[in-house]
This record gives structure tokens, sequence and C-alpha cells, in this order.
């Protein structure tokens, strides 16, 4: 299946010139509510502790310093910068700015890809509901628009959107840049080029060069692969023994961003390490748990996509990801908000037992991502190695979820066989001669 052609964007500020003045207040009010409740409740006096981190390193940068060890200059900061080289050089505006700048700034663009991943997840599940005639919603464009901005201000009561601005992390808007990129809003020529720069700052995303190879999409695999080495060169040319011992040292130290049995870790590697109390045998095992989930997930999105359905497929693909990364803190679960824009979707559409399995498995998703049920085990002082009974599925809620859904998608979307006449029965042709 092949994207659509990218909107094109004079056209788009076209239709908003074209808006009627009652329109144009009612969207206003609601994307400057969501900006001042934001501001107001993670601005400039924040502490957003990953931000502090982004900017010490970024610092670091500016002052000829070891960008993986400048936080042991500063009193408070027990963890270091974990992310490559190129992603340090585009935080050396939050260091040149300050740290309270550096907040908003934070918020402000976290805001804006917060309503980016409501409008096009809104669209998307309508154009999905689309390819079956009889159960698309019929909305006009209006409506969609106003429902996927209601959409991304309902986003705030997910945990991990809350964490992501708590903590002034970078989820939402590689989120955002993720799915401009692989759902086609980006032009055809340029498209894969985001995908590779998101890659370059926080390589779990790599894992869409494989969806994309295998749902043939050659031409954009290329371009992202083509631009993420690109990130790696142009951070190695800047910092070459820094790029040196992330690639060879830091990245394959996965205790670095923290303890991996901490209940925030949602991987399937916090989880093992939570069930068998062992970090040494759930280390041991854990790499090719990973590799399994990644290869299901991979055939899971494929199917999907191969059926028709891109927007799914690429939900798929970022679950895969929550899982097989040897850390998923639960702020790194922002695909909460789309993953359950598509099941209400899916509900909507389908019929009997399907619809009440998709529906236990949509408000497990929903309840476990809202309440941040993780943080209803027990947690911290080692607390997570104890978990029994309704703990263990407390505690491990965002991984059993996600696992959930993957495994219906594959159910539901597994090939049937054909099946073939037995040699000695005759075939419906020749019945009756």
């Amino acid at each position: 299946m092949t994207l659509s052609p990218a909107p094109d964007l004079r056209l788009q500020i076209d239709r908003i010139k074209r808006l009627s003045p009652a329109r144009k207040i009612g969207y206003g009010s609601i994307v400057v509510v969501l900006f001042a409740a934001c501001l107001l409740k993670w601005g400039a006096d924040h502490d957003m502790y990953d931000l502090r981190v982004y900017v010490v390193a970024a610092q670091g940068l500016l002052d000829g310093q070891d960008i993986y060890s400048a936080h042991l200059q500063n009193p408070g900061m027990a963890l270091g910068f974990t992310y490559p080289p190129f992603a340090a050089l585009l935080f050396v505006p939050f260091a040149l700015v300050g740290t309270g700048a550096a907040r908003i700034a934070i918020t402000a663009l976290s805001v804006i890809s917060l309503i980016t991943i409501g409008m096009i997840s809104v669209r998307a599940a309508n154009r999905s509901l689309g390819l079956r005639h009889s159960s698309r919603l019929g909305w006009s464009r209006h409506r969609l628009t106003l429902v996927g901005l209601a959409c991304a201000v309902a986003g705030l009561a997910y945990e991990p959107i809350r964490m992501t601005f708590h903590l002034g992390q970078i989820n939402l808007i590689l989120l955002a840049m993720v799915m401009l990129d692989v759902l086609g809003y980006t032009p055809r020529r340029f498209r894969g080029a985001l995908l590779g720069i998101a890659i370059g700052i926080k390589l779990t995303p790599g894992l869409f060069l494989f969806y994309l190879l295998a749902c043939k999409r050659y031409r954009e695999a290329v371009v992202a692969a083509v631009a993420t080495v690109g990130t790696m060169v142009f951070g190695a040319i800047v910092m070459p023994l820094q790029t040196t011992d992330f690639f060879t040292g830091y990245m394959l130290d996965t205790s670095r961003p923290g303890v991996a049995y901490m209940v925030a870790n949602q991987s399937i590697r916090g989880v093992l390490t939570r069930v068998l109390a062992d970090a040494d045998l759930a280390g041991m095992l854990w790499p090719m748990a990973a590799v399994i989930a990644c290869v299901l997930g991979i055939i899971a999105a494929k199917q999907v996509h191969q059926r028709g359905y891109p927007f799914e497929a690429f939900l798929l693909v970022l679950l895969t990801i929550g899982l097989v990364s040897p850390i998923s803190w639960t702020g790194h679960f922002v695909f909460a908000l789309p993953v359950t824009i598509a099941l209400a979707a899916w509900i909507y559409r389908t019929q009997g037992p399907v619809r009440h399995v998709l529906t236990l498995v949509g408000v497990f998703w929903t309840v476990s991502l809202t309440l941040g049920l993780p943080w209803w085990a027990p947690h911290f002082n080692d607390l997570e190695l104890t978990h029994r009974g309704y703990n263990l599925v407390l505690g491990n809620s965002y991984a059993l979820a996600s696992a959930a859904i993957l495994t219906t998608a594959l159910l539901l979307t597994r090939p049937t066989p054909t099946r073939r006449p037995r040699p000695d029965t005759p075939t419906p042709s020749l019945i009756g001669r």
C-alpha cells in the first residue's frame, strides 16, 4: 500500500484563512487554553530533571567538557546524558537561553507536538473507518479538527504525557516527528528524513527502518538511513572522542539511564528483572525475548499494513519499541493517546466476539495508562523485587497492555490457510456430470 501525498502547505494555509471568524476563535481558544494550562503547570519554575540533564550536557559541550560526564560537576545530578552526541548539539540553544527559558520552550514544543499527534490520530482513524463505508463517521473537516484538538487536551489525562511534561522530556516531540514522516505528512521526496533525524537523537525509532523494509517502502528506508548516518557523522565531526565513547561504551551500558528493575521501566527487560528478582538471569534472557518480540511486532505491523491500515501498523511498531528497548520509562509511552483513538475506532467498526475482545483490551490499556497503574505497586528501595500476585499485574501493566494489543493484532490479521480439496474429492465444477 502506498501512502497519499503530503498535504499541500499552501492549501492548508488557505483553508485556515477561509475559516469563519467563529471557528477561528473556537479553535484558537482551545489552543490558547491548552498552552496556558501547560505553562502554568509546567512552566519556568518547574524542576524538569531530564531537561536539566540535557542543558548540563549542552553546556558541557560549550565549555569543552565531556558531555557524558559533565553532570558530575553539578551537585544533585545523579544521572548523565544518554543520547548520541548529535542530540547534545540540538540542545545547545537550551543552554544558551538558560534553564528557565528552556523549560518554557520545551513545554511549548511539547504542546505543539501534542496537538499534532491528536490531529493526525483522529484523521488517520477516520480514514481507517472509511475503508468500510458503512461504518465511516462521515465527519466534516472542521469537526475532525475540533475532535483532534479535544483529543489533544484529553491527552493530558495520560500518565506518560503528564510525566513527559513533568520531567521536560522530548518524547512528544519525537513522536510527532515520526508520525509526520512515517504516516506521509512530509513531501514524498524528503520522506524518511525526519525519521532519520529522530533516530539520530534517540536510536530507538530505528525499528521503523525494519518496518519500512518489511512493507517494501525501500526509498523511505534509504532516506531515513542516510539521514541517520548524517547525524552520526555530524556528531563525530564536532565531538569525535565522545562519539567513539558513546557507540563503543555508553550505548551498550543499559544501567546508565537507571536501574532496570525500577517500576518505571515497562520494557520486557524490566518485567523480567522484577518477576525473576535476578538481574543477571534477566540480562541473559532479555536479548532473546527482545528479538522474538521484534520479529512478532514487525510481522503484526506488516500484516496490518498489507490490509490497508498504515496508522494501526505504525502504532504496533511503537508498542514493539516500548517492549524491546532496554529501558522504557512510563514517560516513553506517549503513544497512549493515538493507540486509544485507534482502539476506539476499531471497537466502533467491529461486531460480535471481536468487539468484546477489543473492548477488554482497550479498557485495560486506557485504565492502565491514565491511572499510571505501575506506580500503584510498591516501588523504590528495591520493593519492586517483592511483587507478587496482583502487584505483578499493577507493576507491569503498561508492558502487559502493550503485549495484549500486539497479540490481538497478530491473531486478528493472521493469514487464513486456503483449504485444497483432497484428490479423491470431486471439485464443484465436476459435481453433477
